[in-house]
């Protein structure tokens, strides 16, 4: 649950961003309406949708007894919204790059099958030898996931993440995906 909900989050933000510009390439005819604006709210809308998606879940293994209410409510928000803003920053420098390359739109999709098994959505960062742990928590992925894995499970589980670097990783990508997309304005063509 903690591990599959996370990944879909990335993947569906990701996948759904890269898209929006040519989905919605109508409401640039109005002056208010940016290619930002789509990028933006395709974003948030996966983000409220999987998010709806999790409560269900975690409302039906609930009921079913498979899991207890979380363990440390902010833990889980914290790493929830983590691993949304790091979706966020590589669906922004994704779409951005897809505006000027057109292999973006074919490698993407790869890369995303290739993003699955190094974001610890299937595995817990405590199950890697404690030799290629520090390596592994340099891809920012691990830490939304396990941030959100501490809240729900609580000390019954070691977890090991920090708050500040995802964060940082996140601030990063969304500067250069907001920048490459209003570099591009001039490659999108309104008809």
């Amino acid at each position: 649950m903690t591990g599959y909900m996370s990944v879909l989050l990335l993947r569906h933000q990701i996948s759904y961003c890269l898209m929006a510009l040519q989905a919605n390439v109508g409401l640039l005819h109005h002056r208010q309406v940016a290619p930002l604006h789509l990028y933006i709210s395709r974003n948030v809308l996966e983000f409220v949708g999987t998010t709806a998606a999790f409560v269900i879940v975690y409302a039906a293994l609930y009921v079913l007894g498979q899991v207890k209410l979380p363990a440390d409510w902010l833990l889980l928000y914290g790493g929830w919204l983590t691993t949304a803003w790091l979706g966020m920053g590589m669906s922004l420098l994704f779409a951005g790059l897809a505006l000027r390359f057109e292999i973006m739109e074919r490698l993407v999709p790869v890369l995303m099958y290739i993003m699955v098994p190094i974001s610890g959505a299937f595995f817990m960062v405590g199950w890697l030898p404690a030799h290629y742990r520090d390596a592994y928590l340099l891809i920012p992925f691990p830490h939304g996931i396990e941030m959100l894995r501490a809240g729900v499970f609580g000390e019954f589980v070691p977890t090991y993440f920090s708050v500040v670097y995802p964060l940082v990783w996140g601030a990063v990508l969304n500067v250069f995906g907001m920048a490459l997309i209003a570099a591009s304005q001039d490659r999108i063509d309104v008809e």
